[in-house]
């Protein structure tokens, strides 16, 4: 389901915001130097996470993924970094029609 979806990306957006902080520290590097990458799962994730930092990160690059309940992350939204989302027309997994949800 669509919740279960969304609960499964803010669980792991908790793990990828710790190892991203660990990260940043231990290579001395600010948000404003992250770029995040991901493709299907991973793109939902990217762009969870990015949304939802305290500082915003460089940019998002989203292959082939979708933006998961607009809705419930509205008032979660706490950065707005440049996001580019790539898909292709012809994806049965993710349909590209949820471009339009981005």
């Amino acid at each position: 389901s669509e919740e279960a979806l969304y609960n499964g990306v803010k669980n792991a957006a908790s793990i990828v915001n710790h190892f991203i902080d660990t990260k940043l520290k231990e290579l001395n590097l600010k948000d404003t130097q992250l770029s995040l990458v991901g493709f299907s799962q991973g793109a939902m994730l990217a762009m969870h996470v990015a949304l939802t930092r305290l500082q915003s990160c460089a940019s998002v690059i989203a292959y082939s993924g979708r933006f998961l309940s607009p809705s419930k992350i509205a008032p979660e939204i706490k950065s707005k970094p440049s996001i580019c989302v790539i898909h292709g027309d012809a994806d049965d997994v993710v349909p590209f029609s949820s471009l339009d949800l981005a």
